[in-house]
């Protein structure tokens, strides 16, 4: 009987053995389906963020205040009306333009929604994105082949809906039209409500094309209107909540996502979570989390490789407000790839404002 029970203990025990195997070469076949072949990812350069190899554990390291992507401030309290060569012509705006010593050309012209106008004679001219006197200066040239010396005159008549995306810890989150005459960051968070209890200042950020226009909400809140800046077509202002809710997982993953959670996931799990990435486009063998917030950030550096070939030293655990971003060649400098973050992050918190705005 003795001998019997020791065949049956050994039985089970090579059976979890086997079950053991079985399952690391199933989660093996899953990291490989999820994140593609280890073969396809190339080797980084020595950057300063190229520390993939640098430890067997990836360590979080302050990102220099002088590598962040940043946009120089305009002030708030400026001449209502802007100078033409300083104002850039958007879609919607109406354009009055003369030819003088013939008032049969004078026309308004709309901008249309693909950025073009049209005048008599030449046809299509780019307007949106440019200034008036560049707008004046084509016109004049290309005028110049049908009239004798044409003096040309453009004047913004009506300006078109410009927009600001306000999201996050703010009352009413949505769409905020902004005009030449309310064209600030406190008019912006006026129209919103102004924040929540919510609402995390020292994160709150606004970003315009890619870089974070150095503002501190929480003294402009405060009622310190000396810090107040001039916003612009497109900015995003962005409020987080102090208790964080969200992963955001940006770059080359199949599905650009906030993960919603209250507890730190690993980075295997939140890259599953968005659908794992996509090998075609995902050429670099690191990824980088960002920690502690857009304009204080934190990295670490992750490598790709050795997660697919099964070194769990890299699987770190991911915190709520932490951003991973898989990027389509080497991390490279600092300010480089912050600067593609927040450019995705706009995008991806464009889309939660339009939701949140229609709520």
């Amino acid at each position: 009987m003795r001998t019997f029970l020791r065949n049956e203990v050994e039985i089970l025990k090579k059976r979890r053995a086997g079950l053991q195997l079985a399952g690391l070469a199933l989660l093996a076949v899953c990291v490989a389906a999820c994140h593609g072949k280890a073969a396809a990812v190339t080797e980084p350069d020595s950057g300063p963020a190229g520390r993939a190899d640098a430890a067997a554990t990836p360590e979080f390291v302050q990102v220099p205040a002088s590598e962040l992507p940043k946009d120089a401030p305009r002030p708030a309290d400026g001449p209502a009306t802007l100078p033409a060569g300083a104002y850039r012509v958007a879609v919607e705006d109406v354009l009055e333009i003369s030819v003088y010593g013939d008032t049969e050309l004078t026309r308004l012209v709309p901008v249309r929604p693909d950025g073009k106008i049209s005048f008599t004679f030449i046809g299509d001219v780019e307007a949106a994105g440019r200034s008036i006197e560049e707008i004046r200066h084509e016109l004049t040239e290309r005028l110049a082949s049908f009239l004798r010396a044409p003096q040309v005159t453009v004047i913004a008549r009506e300006f078109g809906r410009q927009k600001v995306y306000v999201g996050g810890e703010v009352k009413v989150p949505g769409i905020v039209y902004i005009t030449p005459r309310e064209n600030s960051l406190a008019d912006v968070l006026f129209k919103s409500g102004l924040t929540t209890d919510r609402a995390d200042l020292a994160k709150a950020v606004l970003v315009r094309q890619g870089r974070l226009v150095d503002v501190d909400f929480a003294r402009m809140i405060h009622g310190d209107i000396s810090v107040n800046v001039a916003v612009q077509n497109g900015d995003l202002v962005y409020v987080p909540e102090a208790a964080e809710r969200y992963i955001y997982v940006v770059g080359e993953v199949h599905t650009q996502s906030a993960v919603e959670t209250t507890i730190p996931l690993s980075i295997l799990n939140v890259l599953t979570r968005a659908g794992g990435v996509v090998p075609e486009t995902a050429k670099s063998r690191e990824i980088a989390v960002l920690r502690g917030g857009l304009k204080d950030p934190k990295v670490a550096v992750v490598n790709f490789r050795r997660l697919v070939e099964g070194d769990f030293s890299q699987n770190i655990m991911v915190r709520p407000g932490d951003v991973v971003y898989v990027p389509t060649t080497v991390l490279g400098r600092y300010n480089q790839f912050i600067e593609q973050v927040l450019r995705t992050l706009t995008f991806l918190f464009q889309g939660r404002v339009v939701q949140q705005g229609f709520r």
